[in-house]
């Protein structure tokens, strides 16, 4: 149970969901549909993933549309989430970064074995300094 198989799930229903979304999140706010397009949005950029991983504090997600329901699944898959009702404040992601299992993997091969097992959405494997990370790119059904 991770923010990855979380961010797919909500993904399946019709959400954007993104990890490692873009730089950061003014150029992610830029890329994401707009939101009467989709259910709801929610991601973090490369700044907030790698600053967490460096620093381990908590991480924010960004977040527009049904924030209840984002937050829902979060917490069933096990995410610790803290978020005080306001839609201009972000969610806060608790649980320490290695209990999250999303990445990074050491190899391609381990982050696609991840991949086959957790996923019913299009991903796309990503190298970085850290190691290969998975990108949730669509729900499937959207084919």
């Amino acid at each position: 149970m991770t923010i990855a198989t979380a961010f797919a799930q909500l993904n399946e229903e019709g959400f954007f969901a993104r990890e490692y979304f873009k730089c950061c999140n003014s150029c992610a706010w830029h890329a994401a549909p707009h939101e009467n397009s989709v259910k709801g949005i929610v991601f973090y950029s490369d700044q907030t993933g790698y600053a967490y991983k460096d620093e381990g504090n908590n991480y924010s997600l960004s977040h527009a549309g049904d924030t209840a329901r984002i937050i829902e699944v979060l917490r069933e898959h096990g995410v610790q989430v803290e978020w005080n009702g306001n839609m201009d404040r972000t969610i806060e992601v608790i649980a320490p970064w290695e209990d999250s299992g999303e990445g990074p993997f050491n190899s391609r091969v381990d982050a696609q074995e991840y991949v086959d097992s957790e996923f019913h959405a299009t991903t796309r494997l990503r190298e970085t300094p850290d190691g290969w990370l998975i990108e949730v790119l669509r729900d499937n059904d959207e084919e």
